[in-house]
């Protein structure tokens, strides 16, 4: 018989004849499938064995019998008709091709049908299904499935202008293939692996899952839907079967990376970058935008996000130790989550119930992301690498990557930088952070938006991003073990040292937490290394030394009684300054009395050989500042101290220190402007006047309201008008004898007053503020207040608002951080200068300055000339310089030179042009001041 006879005899078979000759019928179908000489002989074969004969079989023979014969060819031939397809509607001038298409169309549906029956007739069974029973088939139709989707996905650019004809076929089309996916699906909840698992039955599995991932990723652009279906069902296989997985199954493709693109992790970040496109705006004021966004849609996006996210953690759980090369991608995702939300600067505004929402479906996952991850050695290297923190600015709020584990090579790893040449540089998670800190300045000034740490009985708070890092920190710090506490100990002394101020704020406050929690001795220990280390360094205003010796005040209060006895002897004589930052008040009753009458007189006795000097030299100086810092220390505690100083070493001192008035150095003189150790020694002058006020007598007062007025007429620096402000605010405090003097003294500090409360920096304005209140409610002569306010009617706003504690700066957020970002630019170029250039924030011209004037002096270092030093007389006095009298007279001939010739242009200037009034009333004052130096001159001569 031929094979057209055969088949139309075949066809008219009942159900009965098949079931009783299909022993018979099946290998000659299957041969003539293979002989067929087109696609359209092929489809005609596979239907009448997937209608006729499948349904009459053993489900269990089907694959040695039809599928294991059929199935490349099968393959092969949907291939080629959806060619065909492509090449119908690519035909210049093809009239017919719709009709071709919808031809070709029902071919590809009669397969998919075919194949969908045969894989209901298999899940129909009774019994489970073995793997081994449908290698061919599920190989075949998830080949279908792919092609299928892949030609809906790209049906816009193959179809183009015939795209709105055949829409209702391609539906159809599409319809069929997810009625087949589903069908599929429910087969594969029935496989049973048996007891004895072939490598064979392992591939397919693993060939199951890869490819159902394949399909999600074209899918996730036409229907979500079926993509959330194939990944739920891939989560369901892969969990299942993970065992066996393990080592097959390619996990880097599905989290990360394959041959053709980004998937898991990148649909994330993908679909995270456009939910906030979807997303109502909030405006600086809190106003939501009704104009833009949609909430709806937001929160759709949103569930599809988080559980895609769901997905992630449940490969990352289930196939620890499996990941490949996931870690980075991992890791990026994790960044770029935590970049869009709070504190960080590139988090959009959004309404409190959505920032909820996002932490909840997508945030909330990154501790049990991480805590799967922390003994990897690839993801330590990716959060810790040096290229890692420079490239992709670790963000701190992955607090999270503190290890929670105990074990001492978990901790090696995460505390300890890389140790062999051929491992990638990185940081250990101390310096990481750190480091991850100082590249997040701006961040950790912003006010509290994360959780802080919930305390029994206590509601929780927010707190800044600074507190945030810190509070884990310590808890990390504490949990470390003793073989790896020197790492701790040595990071946290390099960062005491650094150059960022917020960097050493925070080590400072780590190490004062394990100094509150540790061992007596420890912290002994510490205070002992820290004071030979200040022993090493001569005193300086360095941010280095004064971190340490801030950081060492700290940790005295820590210290045990008998500790602190000990103190006295750890920092001798010779170690004058370093007492200048211990809290005294802070010891036990009688190590106050004995350490207050140890120092007061050492201090004394140093201001008692400076004042008795003929010469006083530059290198005098940094001796008498020391002194008077730790006199001002003394002094700001001397109320915390049971039974107060001594009265007879009180008045021993208060003599010193107002005959210390008389030789000051007048920083109007530009040779002591320029010396930064001049400004010291004023400033502490000063300062430490607030403190011991009320045992000034009224002409030391005079003095010093008197030259803090003549600083303020120069350009001073802020450290001073902040002294000044200190000052005055403790004046309140003195009683005037009813003397002459006490009119011009009200008047001086009127003046000062409103110097200050004018002045430009916002700091000054706040203390000027502050001292204003305090002198006005403490003073008996504050009649005379008011007259200060009477220049400027903006400064009685100023202190109302200061009154009522509203802000002197009021400004929208994106101006607070134009601010934060300027002072950042500031810090950067301050940590750039040479540790010299730190001392201050003047300028490094004063620095060259003082330098050059030490060269240039023969006498050495001489700050006064003790032949003109009258100690009883209040006029500073100068520095003396050594210039001969012919190199004095050709400088002045030169100076007079020039000044001729800008008075000639200044002449021809204001005879031809209108001046502005401002620039008159300065060349006014240049002139005044001019002819009084000339005067002062003529009257010394």
């Amino acid at each position: 018989m031929s094979q057209s006879s055969f088949l139309e005899d075949v066809v008219s078979w009942s159900a009965e004849e098949c079931q009783q000759r299909h022993e018979e019928a099946v290998p000659k179908l299957v041969s003539f499938f293979k002989q067929a000489e087109n696609y359209h002989g092929e489809v005609g074969v596979l239907k009448i064995l997937c209608q006729c004969f499948v349904p009459c079989m053993d489900w269990s023979s089907l694959e040695r019998c039809v599928f294991r014969e059929i199935t490349p060819q099968t393959c092969a031939s949907y291939d080629k008709v959806i060619e065909d397809v492509k090449s119908e509607v690519s035909s210049p001038g093809n009239s017919q091709a719709k009709e071709n298409v919808e031809a070709l169309f029902e071919l590809l549906l009669d397969v998919l049908d075919c194949v969908e029956g045969t894989v209901r007739y298999i899940q129909g069974a009774d019994n489970s299904v073995e793997l081994g029973h449908i290698h061919s088939l599920q190989l075949l139709t998830l080949h279908l499935l792919k092609t299928t989707f892949s030609h809906c996905k790209d049906s816009g650019e193959i179809y183009k202008d015939l795209i709105t004809a055949l829409s209702d076929p391609l539906s159809v089309l599409f319809r069929k293939a997810y009625s087949l996916q589903m069908t599929f699906l429910s087969l594969l909840d029935k496989l049973s692996i048996g007891f004895t698992v072939t490598d064979e039955d392992i591939e397919d599995l693993t060939a199951v899952c890869e490819g159902l991932y394949n399909i999600s990723r074209l899918v996730t652009t036409l229907d979500i839907k079926i993509a959330v279906t194939l990944w739920k069902a891939i989560s369901r296989y892969v969990t299942q079967h993970k065992v066996l997985l393990r080592e097959r199954l390619d996990l880097a493709g599905m989290i990360s990376l394959d041959r053709l693109g980004i998937y898991l992790c990148a649909e994330i970040q993908r679909g995270y970058t456009y939910l906030f496109t979807l997303a109502p705006q909030v405006d600086q004021f809190g106003q939501v935008s009704t104009s833009q966004g949609d909430e709806k849609a937001f929160m759709k996006s949103l569930k599809i996000l988080g559980f895609q996210m769901k997905v992630l953690v449940m490969l990352v759980k289930e196939y620890e130790g499996y990941l490949a090369d996931c870690e980075r991608p991992i890791y990026i995702l994790l960044l770029q989550l935590h970049r869009m939300q709070p504190p960080s600067l590139s988090a959009p505004s959004l309404q409190k119930g959505l920032q909820e929402e996002i932490h909840r479906h997508l945030l909330n996952a990154t501790e049990t992301i991480m805590s799967h991850l922390l003994e990897c050695s690839r993801f330590i290297t990716c959060l810790t690498g040096d290229e890692t923190v420079r490239e992709y600015k670790v963000k701190p709020q992955l607090h999270k990557c503190f290890p929670a584990h105990h074990v001492d090579d978990v901790q090696e790893k995460w505390l300890t930088p890389s140790q062999y040449s051929g491992d990638e540089p990185r940081q250990g998670i101390i310096d990481a952070i750190f480091t991850a800190c100082e590249r997040c300045h701006t961040e950790l000034l912003l006010g509290g938006s994360l959780p802080g740490v919930m305390c029994s009985g206590k509601a929780q708070r927010f707190v800044s991003l600074y507190e945030h890092v810190c509070t884990r920190l310590c808890g990390y710090v504490g949990s470390v073990s003793v073989k790896q506490f020197p790492v701790v100990e040595s990071s946290l002394l390099r960062h005491v040292l650094h150059s960022d101020p917020l960097c050493n704020q925070m080590a400072t406050d780590v190490w004062c937490f394990v100094a509150r929690y540790g061992s007596a001795d420890l912290c002994l220990s510490h205070v002992t290394l820290l004071g030979e280390m200040l022993k090493l360094a001569p005193p300086t205003q360095a941010i280095e030394y004064r971190a340490v010796l801030r950081l060492l005040g700290r940790l005295t209060k820590f210290m045990a009684p008998e500790h602190q006895e000990k103190l006295l002897d750890i920092f001798p004589e010779e170690s004058l300054y370093v007492w200048s930052g211990l809290p005294l008040s802070d010891f036990p009753v009688p190590l106050q009395t004995r350490i207050l009458n140890d120092l007061l007189p050492k201090c004394t006795r140093y201001l008692t050989d400076w004042n008795g000097r003929s010469e006083r030299k530059f290198s005098d100086l940094k001796t008498l500042n020391s002194a008077l810092e730790v006199t001002c220390n003394i002094f700001k505690h001397e109320a915390g101290v049971q039974g107060g100083l001594d009265s007879s070493l009180t008045q021993s001192f208060m003599h010193q220190y107002c005959s210390l008035w008389s030789c000051l150095p007048d920083l109007r003189d530009p040779h002591c402007r320029a010396s930064v150790i001049c400004h010291k020694l004023v400033n502490l002058s000063l300062e430490l006047g607030s403190y011991v006020i009320k045992y000034l007598p009224s002409h030391v007062f005079h003095q010093a309201v008197e030259m803090s007025g003549k600083l303020l007429q120069e350009k001073c620096p802020l450290e001073l008008k902040l002294s000044i402000c200190q000052f005055l605010q403790q004046a309140g405090k003195v009683k005037l004898p009813p003397v002459a003097e006490q009119t011009a003294i009200l008047c001086c500090v009127s003046r000062l007053f409103s110097v200050l409360l004018a002045d430009a920096h916002c700091l000054v304005q706040h203390s000027a503020c502050q001292a204003y209140s305090s002198f006005s409610q403490e003073s008996i002569h504050e009649i005379s207040v008011p007259e200060c306010l009477q220049s400027d009617p903006r400064l009685q706003d100023k202190l109302s608002r200061h009154l009522y504690q509203i802000g002197l700066l009021e400004m929208e957020s994106e101006r607070k951080l134009e601010l934060l970002k300027s002072l950042k630019t500031e810090l950067e170029k301050f940590k750039q200068m040479a540790p010299e250039e730190r001392i201050t924030t003047y300028t490094t011209a004063m620095n060259a300055s003082e330098e050059k004037l030490g060269q240039s002096s023969t006498h050495g270092d001489i700050l006064v000339d003790g032949s003109d030093a009258k100690m009883d007389e209040p006029a500073a006095k100068k520095l003396k310089l050594d210039l001969s009298s012919e190199q004095l007279e050709a400088d002045c001939a030169k100076l007079l030179e020039d000044t001729h010739g800008c008075i000639q242009r200044w002449v021809e200037l204001l005879r031809v042009e209108q001046v502005p009034h401002g620039i008159l009333n300065q060349l006014r004052k240049a002139s005044k001041d001019l002819s009084e130096a000339v005067s002062n001159q003529h009257e010394h001569d």
